[in-house]
């Protein structure tokens, strides 16, 4: 509720005050006139004396060397531009160094590779070998024996005659 009173307050304009009871008199016993304060202007006058500037012998000559100043400007651009083309040759320089570093590592990274293959495969056929050499072993002996069963069932069994098959017969 106070809240909302002090708004209103705020709202309402303020009455001047009364006339004071207790007011100066000067010498007759008549009240003295005081005049009201004037109200604060409603728009300050502005200075705007910082947003001209006034003319001057010199700002007629401001263009007096435009020669010169167009050649400074030239000369200022192509020297940025030396420099954006060296920093950019430097790039350049620093990328192609870089690209054949990598494959120069690439091209070393495949020959370590294909010399640990090299090294596997040899170490594998060493401790293979005696295996393969005792799977060899054992399929001769294997193959040995199925020879001399093959020659003692032959041995044993009568020989056959020689003769020619008969036809069945002839079909129509």
């Amino acid at each position: 509720m106070q809240s909302r009173l002090s708004y209103l307050s705020k709202l309402k304009p303020q009455e001047p005050p009364a006339p004071e009871e207790n007011a100066e008199v000067n010498e007759d016993g008549e009240p003295i006139e005081v005049p009201p304060p004037l109200p604060p202007p409603k728009n300050p006058i502005v200075d705007i004396s910082s947003f001209y500037r006034p003319k001057d012998s010199t700002s007629s000559r401001k263009y007096f060397d435009k020669l010169k100043l167009e050649e400074k400007q030239n000369l200022k651009l192509s020297e940025q531009i030396r420099r954006h083309q060296e920093a950019r040759k430097r790039s350049l320089a620093f990328r192609d160094e870089n690209r054949n570093f990598r494959l120069r590592s690439k091209e070393q990274q495949i020959e370590a590779c294909h010399e640990m293959q090299e090294q596997l495969d040899k170490s594998r056929a060493r401790l293979l070998q005696p295996r393969e050499d005792y799977r060899q072993h054992l399929l001769d002996e294997k193959r040995a024996k199925e020879e001399e069963l093959n020659e003692i069932a032959a041995a044993s069994l009568p020989p056959s005659p020689d003769g020619k098959r008969k036809s069945a017969g002839k079909k129509k």
